[in-house]
């Protein structure tokens, strides 16, 4: 009796294993979603302006699928000690990455090390247009529009216009801490990546940019802070860079009223300008500067100058945040 009992009692527990196999098989073929809806799902999930991207990690850890869906959607990518990462595969794996942050560049041949990504890319670009012209040995690329050399300290003028050349369609350009590219290096740059609507040279010292006589007409943000510019520079950049949005000017000291005069009179649509620590502009003009500039937005003063009440009213009139 007992015997029979157990066996009976098994039969309803295989039946009901059975059926749960039987609807998972079905739940699955029922609930297949094409790639373009799990990158929604992902792009829901992905924070990674935050650095808060852990749901992400782990999820594109449960499959390859997801992994190879994740590695599409990101179109920029943090490098340091770039030395140490196979470029040739960077572009393999993130083959939608338009944006590239290297840091801490010690050592070796930058140039080359980026020829080889842009290799890379070439090769990607030639397997799906077959168009493509293979005779031209000189790499190109064009898919890459901000890249970041942030403290690249062996980079020199002959590196940086080469990397210009490879990568002509650069929008942003961040070459702080770069200290060894002179202005000429700067130059060419300018010339020959004509898209640049952001350049970085915060901290290279000994660059005045005076010698500039040709139009930027697209560069709208511009930072030279922590440099050696001066009155003399100001007046060169207000006449070739007249579509600036915003200029950050931050403990750049041989700089006046007279030099920032001339930036907020010729460049008609400027929005920012970041005056901290600039102790040689003189702080009873501030509020004769700001007014001269109906577009201006936010303006970061001297030395935390506090504006009268009359001029404060005005201000919010103007719709300018005083910083």
């Amino acid at each position: 009796m007992k015997t029979r009992n157990s066996l009976n009692s098994e039969q309803p527990q295989q039946l009901s294993l059975s059926q749960s196999k039987s609807a998972a098989a079905i739940a699955t073929k029922d609930l297949y979603l094409p790639d373009e809806c799990w990158e929604c799902v992902i792009r829901f999930l992905d924070n990674d302006d935050n650095h808060s991207n852990s749901s992400l990690k782990s999820f594109s850890a449960v499959s390859k699928q997801f992994l190879s869906i994740t590695n599409r959607l990101r179109y920029s990518i943090t490098i340091r000690h770039p030395t140490r990462i196979c470029p040739s595969g960077l572009f393999q794996r993130f083959p939608n990455l338009t944006s590239l942050r290297l840091t801490h560049y010690y050592g070796g041949d930058i140039f080359c090390w980026l020829s080889s990504i842009a290799f890379s890319i070439r090769i990607k670009n030639t397997q799906t247009n077959n168009s493509a012209d293979n005779s031209n040995s000189f790499v190109v690329s064009t898919q890459l529009k901000s890249l970041h050399l942030i403290s690249s300290t062996w980079l020199q003028d002959e590196s940086i216009k080469r990397i210009a050349s490879v990568f002509p369609n650069l929008q942003l350009l961040d070459l702080s801490f770069c200290y060894n590219i002179s202005e000429e290096g700067i130059f060419q740059v300018l010339r020959t990546c004509s898209e640049i609507t952001h350049l970085n040279l915060t901290s290279c010292l000994g660059r005045k940019l005076r010698r500039m006589n040709f139009e930027v007409p697209k560069l709208e943000v511009l930072n030279l802070s922590y440099t050696n510019v001066d009155d003399e520079t100001l007046s060169v950049i207000s006449k070739c860079c007249r579509g600036l949005l915003q200029l950050s000017l931050e403990w750049c000291f041989f700089v006046t009223e007279m030099g920032v005069k001339h930036v907020v009179e010729k460049c008609t649509q400027l929005r920012e300008i970041d005056l901290k620590y600039c102790l040689q502009v003189h702080c009873d003009v501030l509020a004769s500067l700001i007014f001269s500039r109906p577009s201006l937005r936010k303006f970061t003063t001297p030395d935390r100058y506090r504006f009268n009440n009359k001029e404060m009213e005005l201000l919010s009139r103007q719709g300018c945040i005083v910083c």
